[in-house]
């Protein structure tokens, strides 16, 4: 049996049973990848809802506080730090994501309706 520079035996100079071992890792280290991946990205979803939820409740004290009163400007600057730091996240990690997933046509559909809502949500 050969093998390669690492004195380790190449799959064409393997026994059958070394060989379905070696392909039975890969397997497991794949499904464990996948499910680290999914891990990692359901992680991603629950912090943007929070970072959601966050930006509502600091909204609602906006509203209630005068915007002379000296805690407005404090509670504005962590706002739009919030808001900076969650935009920053969905333009680094779920865009990708979403345009690895999604068709173009999906893409426009969702681009289409999140402008209805901003205007919605202007008027």
């Amino acid at each position: 049996m050969g093998a390669n520079n690492r004195g380790e035996a190449t799959n064409s100079q393997q026994a059958p049973g070394e060989a379905r071992g070696a392909t039975q890792r890969r397997q497991t280290q794949d499904r464990r990848a996948r499910r680290s991946h999914a891990i990692a990205e359901h992680e991603t979803v629950l912090e943007g809802y929070q970072e959601h939820h966050v930006a509502d409740l600091i909204l609602k004290e906006l509203h209630a506080v005068a915007r002379g009163d000296e805690r407005w400007g404090a509670k504005f600057k962590v706002l739009k730090e919030n808001i900076e730091h969650h935009i920053e996240e969905e333009e680094r990690r779920m865009f990708p994501a979403a345009r690895a997933v999604l068709s173009r046509e999906a893409l426009n559909d969702l681009g289409v309706r999140m402008k209805a809502l901003r205007a919605e949500l202007e008027d």
